[in-house]
């Protein structure tokens, strides 16, 4: 797995707050639950696809035990893909395609080759 010679130099840019709200927001309804949870964002890399740009991202697990509460620095992380629609620079729609089993047991899956091939890198 690799990314494309097209992703590596699309340009990147930090998310908004409000896109960041817009999709959290449907990787919530996505996984159902209604309790918080923490999100770690990467740069979305502005590469379009049939007018869909891809946005990889992790969010925290339901592996917590015990005591420690989602900001523990051992909580778990799952990754998730998801597909952005923009409209005049705006985001207007975010399509949750499909959210990745936990990082810790470090086997590929199928977001894990999507991400990395469009130049996410949620490994570091």
């Amino acid at each position: 797995m690799e990314p494309t010679r097209e992703s590596i130099a699309a340009p990147r840019r930090e998310l908004t707050d409000a896109e960041k709200e817009a999709i959290s927001e449907s990787v919530m309804v996505k996984l159902g639950g209604s309790h918080h949870r923490d999100f770690k964002w990467f740069p979305l890399v502005i590469r379009s696809h049939d007018h869909f740009v891809d946005f990889c991202g992790l969010v925290s697990g339901d592996d917590i035990v015990g005591e420690y509460d989602i900001h523990d620095y051992n909580a778990e992380f799952r990754k998730f893909y998801a597909q952005l629609k923009f409209e005049r620079g705006t985001l207007s729609k975010v399509n949750v395609i499909s959210i990745g089993r936990s990082m810790s047991d470090n086997i590929p899956t199928a977001v894990d080759s999507i991400c990395i091939q469009d130049g996410y890198n949620l490994n570091r």
